[in-house]
């Protein structure tokens, strides 16, 4: 696939570095298994001749043997490099990341994704020089994150020094701004990213991410947790994560580990992240379930902790079996709930609605630089 091509269906560095080791070895694979096998036929010769009983028929068979195991292993590599390009399943996005994946182009595809990223910031500071305030400051700190992010990204070492050049103006950039802005009362002390407690609940010195499959990915990809060999699971004191968790799991099981972790004596932010597993069609009703047990909590056990409820993301629908109707529906009636509570330790962390999320070819998943992006957005704006 051409550059252009790539840019548009697969912009997953992680991924496309994986792929792209992946076809090198296969390369390399189809080069030293031929050789190997040529040095067979050689030896099957010389074997041979050295014993001085030459079965002709025998060597024939042999050297016919390796030689087409050899031309069969050479010819596999640039065969499923052809057949990937042209049955109708090349549109898939694991197929055409596959079909993307050269050091070139991994280079190009990062560059890329950190000329956006730095764009949307530079656009992010002209928006908050020309209406300084807490909200717009906010905005363009979550932004030079996501830059920071996509510029670490950046394979080639002389390019991203260059690309960290320009960034770091733009830190500056952004200090300066925060400065003028403390200076005269428009944002807190705080900044940045944003107030230390936006919920107005209790000044925690610790998070803990709870959650199903997403959190998972979530948690693995800034390495608060190990997952588990067959990785189902990623446990630690920072984070709670089960893949296909739901109400069920968090009932039994997620409680009671996270009741192990905040017994330290400190004070946490528990981030839960889940519900997906349970939404449908219609995710009211389950948000009203999730909501009593959240409620409930905040009133009694972890009144001394805040706890921060982040919204659903978006989904594919037909791809699994929760819809985009469940995850609005079960965002609505939460943010509502949570809204009217009148508790001060429990908020609602809206990243449906402020972040461009758009799942992977699984419909349910994110790449890790979505993963990514929603934890910036939870630290900077929920915490």
């Amino acid at each position: 696939m051409i550059l252009a091509d790539c840019v548009d269906v697969c912009n997953d560095i992680e991924l496309l570095n994986v792929l792209s080791i992946f076809k090198s070895l296969i390369g390399l694979i189809t080069i030293i298994v031929p050789v190997i096998l040529v040095i067979f036929v050689i030896i099957d010769i010389i074997k041979t001749i050295s014993s001085g009983d030459v079965d002709t028929k025998k060597l024939s068979k042999s050297i016919s043997k390796r030689i087409i195991a050899a031309v069969a292993v050479f010819l596999v590599f640039p065969i499923l490099n052809t057949v990937l390009r042209i049955l109708p399943i090349s549109n898939l996005y694991y197929i055409s990341c596959y079909n993307c994946a050269s050091s070139s182009n991994v280079l190009e595809i990062s560059k890329n994704n950190a000329d956006t990223a730095i764009a949307s910031l530079s656009q992010a500071i002209s928006t908050l020089r020309s209406n300084p305030n807490q909200t717009n400051y906010d905005n363009a700190y979550r932004l030079y994150e996501e830059a920071r992010l996509s510029v670490k990204d950046i394979t080639d070492k002389d390019t991203r020094e260059s690309y960290e050049t320009t960034l770091e103006s733009y830190k500056n950039t952004l200090e300066d701004i925060r400065a003028d802005l403390k200076s005269d009362g428009t944002i807190s002390n705080n900044t940045p990213p944003s107030s230390s407690n936006p919920s107005g609940g209790v000044v925690a010195t610790a998070n803990l991410f709870v959650g199903d499959s997403r959190t998972v990915s979530l948690c693995s990809n800034k390495s608060l947790c190990t997952t588990s060999s067959d990785g189902t699971t990623c446990y630690s004191d920072e984070c709670i994560a089960k893949v296909g968790a739901g109400l069920s799991w968090y009932n039994n099981t997620a409680i009671d580990k996270v009741n192990d972790v905040i017994n330290d004596g400190n004070k946490y932010n528990i981030i839960i992240n889940m519900g997906v597993n349970d939404v449908g069609r219609d995710g009211s009703s389950v948000a009203q379930s999730y909501y009593d047990k959240f409620s409930s909590y905040a009133n009694s056990t972890w009144k001394n902790h805040n706890i921060i409820i982040v919204s659903v993301n978006p989904v594919t629908d037909g791809k699994s079996n929760a819809y985009t109707s469940g995850v609005t529906s079960f965002n609505q009636k939460m943010s509502s709930l949570i809204a009217s509570s009148n508790l001060s330790n429990l908020s609602y962390c809206d990243t449906y609605n402020n972040l461009n999320i758009t799942p992977s070819s699984d419909g349910l998943h994110y790449s890790a630089s979505t993963s990514n992006s929603i934890y910036n957005y939870i630290i900077n704006n929920c915490i």
